[in-house]
């Protein structure tokens, strides 16, 4: 689909190169040449290998075509990628799975869904499942299905009644020899290194980061684009809300450094022991 023609039907203003044929819109480091790349900083522009992007209005210097937008970018995006849907750019691939897996019964696997070797399934399991991407324009909250794959490397086990959600824009993946336990969802676009342990009902929220050799335990949640770098240890019930830096262990509500929270707890102890001696 040309560039001209999807600024024309969605009505943005576009500067560039008006030959530019689209198959696909990505995140900026993503994209391909001929996607069009989803950009909110100006070092993004610079750093995508797609020949058009998608951007608020802005002064630069770029040999980058550019699409401007006067709505939210995301908005834009879903808008951009129902076009080209419609014209038939995005069709989704059947799922392909490697040697030596074991798929139990009663699991959903999706299009777009490539299984590396050795991988291990359990039954219930839910890979590929809607993004269930949520946005809002001037007609209401709507629901944006995504379109992006999940890759799952090789040697990973995925347990019993856990969701992995396939990408936006982007692409969910999980690495290497990674552990995936019961009832955990991982959302679209989260990226998860090697050699990971994640728990039982883990929630990971969209786009967040996991680097390799990271554990998660039980019933803790990652907020949306958090990064959790490597060989980082998430205790059980804990709310992760900002970047986490290498090797550390943060629990709580808050996501605090784990011996600062249990410094906290024994002073609260304390405190009680001494109000109940009055």
């Amino acid at each position: 689909m040309k560039i001209t023609e999807i600024a024309k039907l969605l009505d943005y203003e576009y500067v560039g190169n008006t030959d530019e044929n689209i198959s696909g819109v990505r995140f900026y480091d993503m994209a391909e040449e001929d996607d069009i790349a989803i950009v909110k900083k100006d070092c993004e522009i610079s750093a995508t290998n797609a020949k058009t992007v998608l951007t608020e209005p802005r002064l630069l210097i770029t040999n980058k075509s550019l699409l401007y937008t006067h709505e939210p970018i995301y908005v834009s995006a879903v808008k951009i990628a129902m076009l080209l849907i419609k014209n038939g750019e995005k069709i989704s691939r059947d799922f392909e799975i490697g040697d030596n897996c074991i798929i139990e019964p009663d699991v959903y696997i999706g299009k777009d869904v490539i299984i590396g070797n050795n991988v291990i399934l359990h039954s219930g399991a839910r890979i590929g499942a809607s993004a269930f991407y949520h946005y809002e324009d001037l007609e209401g909250l709507k629901t944006f299905h995504g379109l992006g794959k999940v890759i799952i490397s090789d040697d990973v086990e995925i347990g019993y009644n856990t969701v992995v959600q396939r990408g936006t824009f982007g692409d969910t993946f999980i690495g290497r020899n990674t552990k995936v336990g019961n009832l955990v969802e991982i959302g679209h676009d989260v990226r998860i290194g090697s050699n990971c342990k994640i728990v039982s009902q883990v929630g990971i929220a969209g786009n967040a980061f996991i680097g390799n050799d990271v554990k998660i335990l039980g019933q803790s949640g990652v907020a949306n684009f958090v990064r959790i770098n490597d060989g980082a240890k998430i205790m059980a019930r804990t709310s992760v809300i900002k970047n986490v830096k290498s090797g550390a262990v943060i629990s709580g509500n808050f996501g605090k450094r784990h011996s600062e929270v249990l410094r906290q707890q024994a002073k609260i102890e304390k405190l009680f022991g001494l109000l109940e001696g009055r």
